[in-house]
């Protein structure tokens, strides 16, 4: 997903009442479970593309909010959902070779007990992947990209850990100790093996998400597990399974075995009284299918937290659950983004070095042009951002063609305008003015590294894609 700079409603929701399954035990304790995803290498709160303060992205305002929530509740894990290595100009600086990775520098410092992979973490190629995981001291998971794919899951060979079990000691009412065993799963969409497939090289191979997520959540439970959660880098979606779902975490959620859910990869923040309700979703509580459920937004801009209350009748089992978000900043009447929490000093002064490089790199002059390019209309006129990221595509791709059994097709060219206010809010725009152009444009106009794909097609192929282009725009009933 290549979402542009977030949006936020007034105001995030304090958590509801608990969901409750009552029962007969005396020994209770309660998990803390806070999550962050889709950080995309926002390790300071600014803004690259405009080149000023943000109030509502980077880790360091969200580590605030981390370190509050893990003094309000004894033996809290940290968890991230994946996509927090690319998609800031930052992570394109720090993908040069040597060097401490600042967003993996940023995690180790605030002692993440676990991550998964996101689709993005392989924007780069394996072997950068390898050189970030290398530097990181928390485990990471990913139940379902592998590097080998066996006849069934138990045949799988992982590209990092498929499963994690974790160990806490959490105190009761009157202070004693108990142990705690938490099973780590992790999931990315599967249709990345197809996205980043220049990239990767054909090296890696992806098992569907509830296939894998049903075998690896037995095996928890056998090895000891109390309690399962699963970090789906998914969006929420439909609750029905479907093969190879991109978006499969309502579908996980019904998953027996699993009692919490992080999700992402679609950028939004759940629960909120923003988010569609329906069958089996409730997104005032967080509850989907009866199990919490919390996607903290993109970019830092919320802390996901769920509260678990465990009580023990010869197993621990969850009695009650509590799912919110707490947001790093909102905005007032008038519309106007406001900070909600002050930057760690300990993020802030370890990203320092890399957050210097990144904007000398983003100055460097790249071209020059005679006209302002802004993307203020773009969704109901032609925009020249548009337009250019359209025809440098097509200059590309005839380029390679030329020559060759195809030179002679005519070629279309696909392009999207990024920012262009939606889900990423009224700051969510291009507006660049007319003389030079530097690095940081140049990431305005197109905000992630993808690869270029040119697929030969008919008639008919074009007609199905402005059908879908067009589905963008909300039909009106007469």
């Amino acid at each position: 997903m290549n979402e542009g700079r977030q949006g936020f409603a007034r105001s995030e929701g304090a958590p509801q009442k608990a969901a409750v399954r009552p029962c007969d035990c005396t020994t209770r304790v309660t998990l803390r479970l806070l999550a962050t995803s889709d950080l995309h290498a926002h390790v300071l709160p600014w803004d690259y593309h405009a080149n000023r303060p943000s109030p509502s992205s980077g880790l360091a305002r969200t580590a605030s909010l981390i370190r509050r929530a893990r003094a309000e509740m004894p033996g809290a894990l940290l968890l991230d959902n994946g996509d927090f290595l690319n998609g800031s100009p930052m992570a394109e600086v720090q993908t040069r070779p040597g060097g401490a990775n600042p967003v993996v520098a940023a995690m180790n410092a605030l002692g993440y007990d676990a991550a998964t992979l996101g689709n993005h973490e392989f924007s780069h190629g394996l072997e950068a992947l390898a050189q970030a995981l290398a530097q990181c001291r928390f485990p990471v998971v990913s139940s379902n990209m592998l590097t080998a794919k066996g006849a069934h899951p138990g045949e799988d060979s992982h590209i990092v850990s498929a499963r994690l079990l974790l160990r806490r000691e959490l105190p009761d009412a009157e202070g004693a100790l108990h142990p705690v065993t938490i099973g780590i799963l992790g999931f990315a969409p599967p249709q990345v093996i197809q996205w980043d497939r220049a990239a990767l090289d054909a090296r890696m191979e992806v098992r569907d998400i509830l296939e894998a997520a049903a075998h690896h959540v037995a095996l928890l439970r056998a090895e000891g597990a109390d309690v399962v959660i699963a970090l789906s880098h998914s969006g929420i979606g439909g609750s029905e399974s479907e093969p190879m779902m991109e978006n499969a975490t309502a579908a996980l959620a019904r998953l027996p075995g699993i009692d919490a859910l992080v999700a992402g990869h679609t950028h939004q923040a759940f629960p909120s009284a923003s988010y569609p309700p329906s069958p089996g979703i409730d997104p005032l509580s967080g509850m989907i299918h009866g199990k919490p459920v919390v996607m903290p937004g993109f970019f830092g801009s919320h802390l996901g937290v769920i509260d678990l209350g465990l009580c023990h009748d010869g197993a621990w089992k969850v009695e009650r659950s509590t799912a919110h978000l707490r947001a790093i900043a909102c905005r007032s009447d008038d519309g106007r983004l406001h900070a909600l929490t002050r930057s760690d000093p300990e993020i802030l002064s370890l990203a320092e070095p890399a957050h210097r490089a990144t904007l000398d790199w983003a100055q460097e002059t790249v071209g020059r042009t005679a006209m302002p390019i802004h993307s203020f209309f773009a969704m109901v006129a032609p925009a020249a951002p548009v337009r250019l990221v359209a025809r440098a595509q097509a200059d590309y791709v005839r380029r390679q063609l030329a020559g060759g059994p195809h030179a002679d097709l005519p070629v279309v060219s696909v392009a999207a305008p990024f920012h262009s206010g939606g889900r990423g809010g009224p700051e969510n725009f291009t507006h660049v003015h007319a003389g030079q152009l530097t690095r940081r444009h140049v990431f305005d106009l197109y905000p992630h590294p993808n690869a270029i794909a040119a697929l030969r097609g008919r008639g008919a192929h074009l007609a199905d894609w402005l059908e879908r282009s067009f589905s963008q725009f909300h039909r009106i009933a007469p």
